[in-house]
């Protein structure tokens, strides 16, 4: 994504990384505030298609994966609904907990006490298969929006030209660490799912996002800063 967001960046990703393993991705959940009267992400689309231009969601800041996220879907759904950006997470959450914000998108653990409070609703969960800990809440590819996930996800790399061998070593053994039935476990408690996927797997995931990324970016004219 900051290959497109920003526009000095000193180095490319993709050149001077080799990229090792995903340890762990952090599905977001589509967190809403309890007076929004949709319950289902099919429903808040929909809302929105209503009252275009006047629902709105929150990110921790432009150009972060929440705003990107959200930008897809609109894009995808021809949605109006208005971006309104914050200096990080908190006082996102924060925002959607006052109900400045009807939407925003984060990991389990950032709302779990919240959802727990009742002081938010989750309408969908951004991973392809549902999440351990919130077992009730559908995916929004289950909600209707074929192919839709939105997540954060946290590998290893090392610098380009790292001897193969030395590569796959460190991914074997991080698959070994990551089948840990004690580490997997904690990892569901905390809405992660765990990593593991081989180098090649992971350039190819890489390759892929950068080119919905930057056509995302160019649609929603997000200038670099």
């Amino acid at each position: 994504m900051n290959k497109f967001v920003f526009a000095n960046m000193r180095f490319d990703p993709q050149k001077a990384l080799d990229p090792i393993t995903i340890l762990a991705d952090v599905p977001s959940v589509f967190y809403v505030h309890p007076s929004v009267s949709p319950n289902t992400l099919q429903d808040f689309v929909a809302w929105v298609r209503s009252a275009p231009g006047r629902v709105n969601y929150a990110s921790p800041g432009k150009g972060t994966t929440p705003h990107l996220n959200m930008e897809l879907l609109a894009q995808n759904h021809d949605l109006r609904i208005v971006h309104v950006p914050y200096r990080g997470l908190q006082p996102a959450m924060a925002a959607v907990l006052a109900n400045e914000v009807q939407l925003y998108l984060a990991g389990y653990g950032a709302g779990q006490g919240h959802l727990k409070a009742g002081k938010l609703k989750a309408l969908a969960v951004g991973s392809r298969q549902r999440l351990p800990a919130l077992p009730e809440v559908p995916t929004a590819i289950e909600s209707g929006f074929k192919d839709l996930t939105a997540s954060n996800w946290f590998a290893l790399a090392a610098p380009a030209g790292t001897p193969a061998a030395i590569v796959e070593r460190w991914a074997a053994e991080l698959r070994r660490v990551l089948q840990r039935p004690e580490l997997q476990q904690r990892f569901a408690e905390l809405g992660l799912i765990p990593g593991g996927n081989s180098s090649a797997e992971l350039a190819r995931q890489i390759a892929e996002e950068v080119k919905i990324w930057e056509k995302v970016v160019r649609s929603a004219r997000i200038d670099p800063e």
